[in-house]
């Protein structure tokens, strides 16, 4: 409702509103924010005068219209230093999205420029997300690892949260851990020093993910046979489950 009454808001604004960059400015958060298109459409349709920010008004609605190749021609080599902060961090998001597949690296040094930028805020807790997962397939393990950490002690409530454990419990069953041991170190260490709701809820769909895929440390991955989590004895002599301990996928431990 909030987000219809602001868009209705927006679009029954006199035109000379738009003369001044700081609401075209705001037009452009609020459709990169979910808020829809309708108002970028009518700000840059054509026989519209040019208007303060035009330009990355036509590149936030060729970024929501899934046209790639022109968001990315109107936007990808923007400077945002001199832009406001929300704005930034709006644009920055949008080109990270934008570079993550060819330039990776690239894309982790615009959300570290983002998050760092707006710290407390749903545009900091998205280029949290969008960076661990870009970390994860094959960038810097021990950022990876102190960010996932970050994330999920700080975010742990956020209603994205349950979303975010989700696809980290599934990137941990797509990794080949037996042929990189390092990798799955740093996985393990980010959900051991995870809080215990998450840290529990995170091992139990990784050992549901590892029994159906057959991925697991030291597992065969040509033989996804029935996994199962490894067991150990402790001082007490009863046999406890291992958190976060090796699995035996196929008869391999």
């Amino acid at each position: 409702m909030l987000m219809a009454r602001i868009e209705g808001d927006l679009l029954n604004a006199a035109s000379e509103v738009w003369t001044d960059r700081r609401n075209v400015q705001a037009a452009i958060v609020f459709a990169l924010s979910g808020g829809g298109p309708a108002i970028l459409r009518r700000l840059t349709r054509k026989g519209s005068p040019d208007l303060p920010d035009t330009n990355l008004a036509r590149g936030a609605l060729a970024y929501i219209d899934g046209q790639e190749a022109e968001a990315s021609r109107l936007l990808k080599d923007v400077d945002t230093a001199p832009l406001p902060t929300t704005l930034a961090g709006s644009i920055g998001l949008t080109q990270a999205a934008l570079t993550v597949t060819e330039n990776p690296v690239r894309a982790i040094a615009l959300l570290d420029r983002v998050r760092l930028s707006m710290p407390g805020t749903l545009v900091e807790e998205g280029a949290l997300r969008r960076e661990i997962f870009t970390l994860g397939q094959g960038g810097d393990l021990k950022k990876f690892e102190v960010l996932a950490i970050q994330y999920l002690r700080r975010f742990q409530h956020s209603i994205y949260a349950g979303n975010f454990r989700q696809r980290f419990a599934y990137q941990l069953t797509q990794l080949d851990f037996g042929r990189d041991e390092t990798r799955f170190a740093a996985f393990s260490g980010a959900e051991a020093r995870a809080p215990d709701p998450v840290r529990a809820g995170s091992a139990a769909r990784r050992r549901r993910g590892v029994r159906w895929g057959g991925r697991a440390a030291g597992g065969d991955r040509t033989r996804p046979g029935p996994c199962r989590v490894g067991r150990r004895t402790g001082r007490s002599g009863r046999r406890r489950r291992t958190r976060g301990g090796f699995f035996r996928c196929g008869g391999a431990a």
